[in-house]
């Protein structure tokens, strides 16, 4: 359980799913938890891909 003023990281090896991502590409990641609220994170992949990239 978080604290107020808590962070969390998450990590995704996106090989381990079948997705068509590309540059520009909008994605959600879900968090859902058995009790509480579903939190959701939404991002863009940025203009250039690289193997290995932080998107924070």
């Amino acid at each position: 359980m978080l604290e107020y003023g808590e962070k969390f990281k998450v990590v995704v090896k996106v090989s381990q799913f079948d997705t068509n991502l590309a540059a520009n590409d909008k994605f959600t990641i879900e968090v859902k938890p058995p009790v509480g609220a579903v939190l959701s994170v939404e991002r863009y992949l940025p203009p250039a891909l690289d193997t290995i990239m932080d998107l924070t």
